[in-house]
């Protein structure tokens, strides 16, 4: 297998082997640089989640205290959930 990306339409069959022969380099590879990925592996996860929870939490109706809205601190519900998907994109 070549180190270069590809981005290919494979039938079933042949991306299963394709990702075998990816998981069987990616065995080969010297611990410290598979604790490095994972390192950063989990220090992109971490970030995606602050960004889902920074949008969430900063976009929520403030109400009177007979239930009334008394306005909005962010943006509508929509396009709050919009937001904190789009992390998961990069992923």
């Amino acid at each position: 297998m070549s180190a270069d990306i590809q981005i290919d339409a494979f039938p079933p069959p042949k991306m299963a082997s394709r990702m075998e022969d990816v998981g069987i380099n990616k065995a080969k590879m010297k611990f410290a640089s598979q604790a490095a990925l994972a390192i950063l592996a989990g220090a992109f996860i971490g970030t995606g989640a602050i960004f889902a929870t920074t949008v969430g939490a900063g976009s929520m109706a403030v109400k009177t205290a007979e239930g009334a809205a008394a306005f909005s601190t962010g943006l509508p519900f929509g396009v709050t959930r919009l937001l904190m998907a789009w992390p998961s994109v990069w992923a």
